[in-house]
């Protein structure tokens, strides 16, 4: 905005919305993509949204890898028969 002022002037304030929301959302967008663990499946943005959908994709994940190295995926135990 300041750069601008002189073509702008006033104008340059409304303009510095648009920009600015642009570049939050390009930025979110770029740091979600490096926080995603390509190990794990892991994505702690998902995990603060909705913590069981994050759960189901890490799951997924895990069976994928298990399903590429031909390995069959532990299925989880139900609870009465641990005892």
């Amino acid at each position: 905005m300041v750069l601008t002022w002189n073509w702008f002037a006033w104008k340059g304030i409304v303009a510095a919305i648009p920009f600015w929301i642009g570049f939050e959302v390009v930025f979110r967008s770029r740091v979600r993509a490096q926080v995603h663990c390509p190990k794990c499946g892991f994505d702690p943005f998902l995990f603060v949204t909705d913590e069981q959908l994050a759960k189901t994709e890490v799951e997924n994940h895990w069976r994928k890898v298990f399903a590429e190295k031909g390995i069959p995926f532990p299925e989880k135990k139900a609870a009465k028969d641990i005892r």
